[in-house]
């Protein structure tokens, strides 16, 4: 476990509401009481309790707690609890039906983690791509929702720049780029109304991204509002165009954040060494199995690496070595040089393991 902990963190998740302690003194003796009301922050905190959670906890939580139970009492009469492991047992699972935690039940709680995800995905101000993932479509829905869209496009000489034309719109003097093309403003006046509720819905999460995209681009031809968002779209490519052709910091920007995701697909890449990278199953359902299956392993490195990257950092702040945090921003959660993926798979525990429940660090 970590033997430390922002202030912050300790009073979000160690603090102790008026249900929480109706529920702890619900418990017979002082130690149950105290041991409970450790074992509900860490679950809070951690997501779950250590094995040898009374062996490495920290003095941190311990002292909050006693605080927060108003109860006066030594670390040395904690480790006296749970002499019984059916006692351990049978309180952790009254602790687990407390907080309502729970088994994982696919069909009811996919839909949930998906729509989730969506959400998070909707929080991000900025989203980078490669050429393949842009379009004018996307610059517009960006756009309208207030965020930014910075793809890197290829053969960028290229690109059809967009002038703006209009009845009220003055004359215009444009750099000497590849303007060729025009977009009304009266136009796209006329469909402002439009524009804006496709806004409201995405913003509210009526409809997701993915949903509007697939009926805009179902009929393009006989849908009006698609080529009103796809001219509208071309004004807001033209801007970035400009923006990036003008500052450096931006294109460093888009470059560092499409390396870290280069940097992901190598390692599923690096994963997926059967079948030559090849999904060989005929069915949907044995499809995505294969699919999910990648990115669960996925998942599993990258928390791994986070977590030992972190501990890393600790370990050097704790021996006063400065670390620059500008440095974060170019640290990746998904190297995989350390991942033997050959040989025989042992899923042994008993390895050698230091006080916070983690490998010891390289040196």
């Amino acid at each position: 476990m970590p033997e430390d902990i922002r202030e912050g963190d300790l009073r979000q998740f160690f603090h102790l509401t008026i249900d929480d302690l109706t529920f702890i003194m619900s418990f017979y003796s002082n130690v149950n009481r105290i041991a409970v009301g450790i074992r509900i922050g860490l679950l809070r905190y951690l997501g779950f309790v250590p094995n040898t959670w009374k062996e490495s906890l920290s003095m941190l939580f311990f002292d909050f707690i006693i605080k927060e139970l108003g109860i006066e009492f030594s670390y040395a009469q904690l480790l006296e609890y749970g002499k019984r492991e059916q006692t351990e047992t049978e309180h952790l699972n009254q602790i687990l039906k407390y907080l309502q935690f729970r088994k994982w039940q696919p069909l009811i709680d996919e839909p949930i983690f998906e729509q989730w995800l969506v959400q998070q995905g909707m929080e991000l101000d900025e989203h980078t791509t490669d050429t393949h993932g842009y379009s004018d479509l996307n610059f517009a829905l960006f756009d309208l929702v207030g965020k930014h869209f910075y793809p890197r496009i290829k053969d960028l000489k290229n690109q059809r720049l967009y002038k703006v034309v209009g009845n009220e719109i003055p004359t215009i003097s444009y750099p000497a780029l590849k303007f060729t093309g025009t977009v009304n403003v009266d136009y796209l006046k006329k469909h402002k109304d439009e524009m804006t509720r496709i806004a409201a819905s995405l913003i509210t999460r009526t409809v997701t991204p993915p949903t509007l995209i697939a009926k805009l681009q179902a009929y393009p031809k006989q849908n009006n509002l698609m080529y009103v968002l796809q001219s509208y779209g071309k004004l807001v490519k033209t801007i970035f165009i400009c923006k990036y052709l003008l500052s450096q910091p931006l294109r460093k920007k888009i470059n560092a954040q499409l390396n870290k995701g280069e940097q992901l697909h190598g390692l599923r890449v690096y994963l997926w060494f059967g079948g030559d990278g090849f999904i060989c199953k005929r069915q949907e359902h044995e499809q995505q199995i294969t699919a999910r299956s990648l990115n669960l392993l996925t998942n599993f490195v990258i928390i791994w690496n986070t977590v030992y990257i972190q501990e890393v950092l600790r370990k050097l702040q704790k021996e006063e070595i400065r670390v620059d945090e500008n440095d974060f921003e170019h640290i990746s959660p998904a190297p995989f040089e350390h991942i033997n993926r050959l040989g025989k798979y042992s899923f042994e525990i008993t390895f050698e393991m230091d006080i916070n429940g983690l490998r010891p660090l390289r040196k």
